[in-house]
């Protein structure tokens, strides 16, 4: 019901983020009411091997198979019950993309200077450089990113944001251009993002909400910025990148935080599905969903001058 009022009225998803972000009583209400209605994990003892076999031949019927891209947002949470380590998930999903595939999964670093989250539009906070250690940074993004950056011969992002670690034909490929553009923005030109777009790399998203994970969104923004309509969109922060014999200090642009409090995920996620552009399907309880990248970016290329899928007040573009 909440959704629905939501997508019918983006600005009103929109008011509630900016409360939730904004006022820190609001915020701290919200989590507790979030982490009580988290369902447990099933049980392992609950499915079988022949649940686990019929779940990856979904995930193929959505149209994965042998030489594909395959960019992967998950919940391990929602695998458990299959009896899987994530290795072995690592392992059936590349069985499926094939040697001419490429895994990639984000792999977004734990920075230790960071501030608490709710203290994000505080510039003064990142004024320093913040510490990247590609082989060393521990990650948020899960459990299977994690199996992934373990499996011998992955490779990982050099780019501090929206980074991704990725395994297969085109892994050393699409993360020799990172940092080597003017603006260095995460998704943008040299980015391995940029790179999985000029692919088509499909999209699937494992037991995780569609629109709230679409990183791939942000290439729309970052590749074009000339051509993004929301001025101050960014702002430069620096980053002390260390990798075996590399250690320099280094530049970014990244997205100022506060814009994405206008973000109508809601909204989008309707006309995604309206479109036909995101394909779902429920297998074994859990929620599957593909997207073409290539298509997705013609999406929002056709709607960005007005800044979509963000609704900004016109006084504050």
């Amino acid at each position: 019901m909440l959704n629905r009022l939501l997508s019918t009225f983006p600005f009103l998803e929109v008011l509630l983020r900016n409360l939730y972000w904004r006022n820190s009583a609001i915020h701290r209400i919200a989590n507790y009411f979030s982490r009580k209605s988290r369902r447990p994990a099933a049980s392992p003892a609950e499915t079988s091997k022949s649940n686990a076999d019929a779940f990856f031949e979904d995930i193929s019927r959505l149209g994965i198979g042998s030489g594909d891209i395959l960019i992967v947002h998950s919940s391990f949470g929602e695998l458990k019950k299959f009896g899987l380590t994530p290795s072995e998930v690592i392992a059936r999903l590349l069985s499926i993309i094939g040697e001419t595939g490429t895994l990639v999964m984000p792999a977004i670093p734990i920075f230790r200077e960071a501030p608490p989250a709710e203290k994000r539009f505080d510039s003064s906070l990142f004024s320093k450089p913040f510490i990247y250690n590609v082989k060393k940074a521990r990650i948020w993004t899960g459990a299977l990113p994690q199996a992934l950056i373990s499996t011998p011969g992955s490779v990982r992002s050099r780019h501090p944001l929206n980074s991704v670690v990725a395994f297969g034909a085109h892994a050393k490929k699409m993360v020799s251009r990172e940092l080597t553009s003017k603006e260095n923005a995460p998704c943008g030109e040299g980015s391995t993002w940029a790179y999985c777009h000029e692919h088509n790399a499909k999209i699937l998203m494992i037991g995780v909400d569609v629109v709230h994970s679409l990183t791939m969104i942000h290439v729309a923004e970052d590749l074009l910025p000339e051509q993004w309509p929301i001025a101050n969109w960014y702002r430069k922060r620096q980053f002390r990148i260390i990798e075996d014999d590399f250690d320099e200090v280094v530049e970014v642009s990244e997205r100022r935080p506060e814009w994405a409090l206008f973000y109508a995920e809601r909204g989008f996620s309707k006309d995604l599905h309206k479109a036909g552009i995101i394909k779902a399907s429920l297998s074994e309880d859990v929620n599957l969903s593909v997207i073409e990248s290539a298509q997705l970016i013609d999406f929002l290329n056709s709607k960005k001058h007005s800044g979509y899928p963000y609704y900004i007040p016109f006084w504050l573009k």
